[in-house]
């Protein structure tokens, strides 16, 4: 999800009184957090690097959040499970939330996903999503980004896939999805690019 707004630290802006006690507190407690704000000062897009589920009670605050973006190096232990994640899929205005290679998460964070009817943007890749996790997340007809790469899931989910007709970019690197069943959903997913690489144990 774009926006034409630099990321910035807390220490380069005076927040909205509405947003003020939230981003002090992840400010105080991590440093490298980084925000956007819109053309009214009001914080829309949190960014920060192996949250906890505690910091996600603080970042749902911000009343005009629309984007949360997260990471977890390979092999960094996380304390941001489903339970976070579910709670900012519960935010009123939220549409993207974005994280990646956190076993924590996996098919109930997927279930979380399937019941937002508000989510745009999903990055789950490499976050132990299963088949049945895509199928919960199917549910999210809304959908116009899903990033599921480096995931258990196999050709029994293109038929789900398929039925995201709103989906613009989808990513299913290192996955059990072939050339020839991407191919097929192409067919369905036709204002759909469709990012695929070979699993790196094939051929």
């Amino acid at each position: 999800m774009k926006r034409p707004y630099p990321r910035i630290f807390a220490r380069d802006f005076d927040p909205h009184p509405d947003d003020a006690e939230a981003v002090h507190k992840l400010a105080e407690k991590r440093k490298h957090t980084k925000f956007k704000l819109d053309p009214k000062g009001r914080v829309w897009s949190v960014s920060l690097q192996c949250p906890s589920d505690l910091d996600c009670g603080i970042i749902f605050k911000l009343p005009q959040l629309v984007e949360f973006n997260t990471g977890h190096l390979l092999g960094r232990s996380s304390v941001f499970t489903h339970l976070g994640f579910a709670k900012l899929c519960k935010h009123a205005r939220l549409r993207a939330i974005m994280d990646c290679y956190n076993p924590l998460l996996g098919d109930e964070a997927a279930k979380a996903v399937g019941n937002s009817t508000r989510l745009r943007w999903v990055h789950l890749g490499g976050c132990g999503v299963t088949d049945k996790g895509v199928r919960n997340i199917c549910k999210a007809k809304q959908l116009i980004m899903l990033s599921i790469f480096a995931s258990e899931i196999t050709e029994d989910v293109v038929e789900n896939l398929a039925k995201l007709t709103n989906l613009r970019r989808i990513n299913i690197h290192e996955t059990k999805i072939s050339i020839d069943s991407a191919i097929r959903l192409q067919k369905h997913l036709t204002r759909c690019t469709i990012d695929i690489l070979l699993p790196k144990h094939a051929g």
